[in-house]
């Protein structure tokens, strides 16, 4: 099943109002256990909403080959570059072990942190860190050679669930 961003945002703001009733409030932590499907992301927008922490107990996690591709266009000057900054870090704290990850930036071109995902270990994630924290907002929007980067024709790792997440302003 999928749902368009205005779909997502409306489940959660509903879902963040039955939460808040039900007595969950900022700082609070909640246990969530559901599969990889649309009220996962709706679940933990509701309570980042409210701002409490979603706590995944997610029993049957399938290790996934992420790859983060980000905008880095003038466009994303300011707030939008602070906040996909931001996110790209939380997201990097997020891996499990046993995924494997990769960022790839954009802007008037394309540029991957590593040829392939890599596995998640410190070594990886602290270059990842640094590059993240090197990301600047500067140039065109030209998002096809980084989708080519992210999307080439390869066999993820045995067993792996292959995804892209997009950040842009736009």
């Amino acid at each position: 099943s999928t749902m368009t961003y205005a779909e997502l945002d409306a489940a959660s703001a509903r879902l963040a109002t039955l939460l808040e009733r039900e007595g969950i409030s900022a700082g609070d932590r909640v246990g969530v256990m559901l599969p990889n499907l649309p009220a996962l992301p709706a679940t933990w927008l509701a309570l980042t909403r409210i701002g409490a922490t979603m706590v995944p107990l997610n029993i049957a996690y399938t290790p996934r080959e992420i790859t983060y591709i980000v905008d880095t266009s003038g466009s994303m000057e300011g707030a939008s570059i602070v906040q996909s900054r931001d996110a790209l870090l939380m997201a990097l704290d997020r891996l499990q072990p046993g995924d494997r990850f990769n960022v790839v930036e954009f802007n008037s071109r394309a540029r991957a942190l590593f040829a392939v995902p890599m596995p998640v270990d410190p070594a990886t994630l602290g270059r990842a860190r640094s590059f993240v924290h090197s990301l600047r907002a500067d140039g065109g929007t030209e998002m096809r050679e980084a989708l080519a980067l992210a999307l080439a024709p390869r066999e993820a790792a045995s067993g792996l669930l292959r995804q892209g997440v997009f950040l842009t302003d736009g």
